[in-house]
């Protein structure tokens, strides 16, 4: 998951709320994208606009979820998937397909490391 490690401003971030996609579910520190005005879960190379602070289950009908934006000034630390034996911080790599993470994968990267640690990162989306 995605947790803000720190501010690059030392702003604190206001929470927001909208609506997710009907047939979703959202978990606390999911990357996530608006489209067509709706939350869903961001792809791999798509830079997240925001980062989930609840869980909510939208599978029946769309519920309001709150989250808060990613401006690119927060660090978050986040598990990685893969070698990181390779990679150098500014490197960009891809988000996990669970929106959850990244992984070391850097074509058509879009989360900047910031810090590398074992199984863990820190990066600015």
């Amino acid at each position: 998951m995605f947790r803000l490690k720190k501010s690059l401003t030392n702003t604190t971030p206001s929470i927001e709320y909208f609506e997710g996609k009907t047939g979703e579910v959202f978990t606390y520190g999911e990357a996530l994208i608006l489209k067509s005005g709706k939350l869903t879960k961001c792809s791999p190379t798509e830079r997240p606009w925001f980062v989930c602070l609840g869980s909510v289950s939208c599978k029946e009908k769309s519920e309001i979820v709150p989250v808060f934006r990613t401006f690119g000034f927060y660090v978050f630390e986040c598990p990685i998937d893969g070698d990181t034996s390779a990679l150098k911080i500014g490197d960009k790599v891809t988000i996990d397909e669970d929106g959850k993470g990244v992984t070391s994968t850097t074509t058509s990267g879009v989360a900047e490391l910031t810090e590398i640690s074992g199984d863990t990162v820190s990066v600015i989306l």
